[in-house]
């Protein structure tokens, strides 16, 4: 673009300089790259867009949906989330990952919990069989020092010992 009297006016090409050349460039791999990384479906779907803006923008709504949409999937997991509850019979290693899929989704719609809401989360999820075990680590750790992760290690040792001591079968 150029400035007119007070106007802004498009450049012809041959008023281009190397930085306009070089923008242009930039634009062109940027709209490529667009079109290289979706699958067929969503190639269809942008293919009539005119800029790399209009083809992000048309591709976000696909995939992340309307604010609408957006705000009903957050109203969802947080249900899910709040409704979680370790399953009977139901190892710890599957309880984690059906919860991190909760929260990781979430995260995606940037609804985030802190550790400490996480690890308290996953202690009162526990079924009556965990309960004794949730308390001793509650009392021995807390739930302001230790992470998820580092809450997930202490169950699963506990499993394995449960396990060592008491077999199923």
């Amino acid at each position: 673009m150029k400035k007119v009297g007070d106007k802004l006016i498009p450049k012809t090409e041959d008023e281009f300089d190397a930085e306009d050349i070089k923008k242009v460039e930039n634009y062109a791999k940027a709209i490529n790259m667009l079109y290289c990384a979706v699958n067929p479906d969503d190639y269809r779907k942008i293919s009539c867009c005119s800029t790399s803006k209009e083809m992000c923008d048309k591709l976000e709504v696909t995939y992340e949906g309307t604010d609408q949409v957006r705000e009903a999937k957050i109203d969802f997991l947080t249900q899910e989330y709040e409704m979680f509850r370790m399953k009977e019979h139901e190892n710890i290693d599957d309880m984690f990952d059906r919860f991190s899929k909760i929260v990781n989704d979430l995260h995606a719609l940037k609804k985030t919990y802190t550790d400490k809401d996480l690890v308290r989360k996953m202690l009162r999820s526990l079924t009556s069989e965990w309960r004794s075990k949730a308390d001793a680590i509650y009392e021995s750790i807390g739930t302001s020092t230790v992470t998820i992760d580092g809450l997930r290690g202490k169950l699963v040792s506990l499993g394995c010992t449960k396990e060592r001591y008491f077999p199923s079968g």
